[in-house]
């Protein structure tokens, strides 16, 4: 019987692992903070994902 699908996150983490990559390594290599890839493999999209773009935008305008 076919194994359920338990989503992209799941998926995510096992490439990541079966390719012997970090979580740092894989989120410095994604551009990401490896708390928000964390997120990413554990399905928790929501206050996180929110806080990831807050803090990606208030590192631009301070660039900018």
């Amino acid at each position: 019987s076919a194994e359920p699908y338990n989503g992209v996150g799941a998926e995510l983490r096992a490439l990541r692992e079966q390719q012997g990559h970090s979580l740092p390594d894989a989120a410095k290599a994604l551009k990401i903070s490896t708390r928000y890839l964390v997120a990413l493999e554990q399905g928790a999209f929501g206050d996180r994902l929110v806080d990831e773009v807050r803090g990606r935008r208030a590192r631009t305008s301070r660039i900018v």
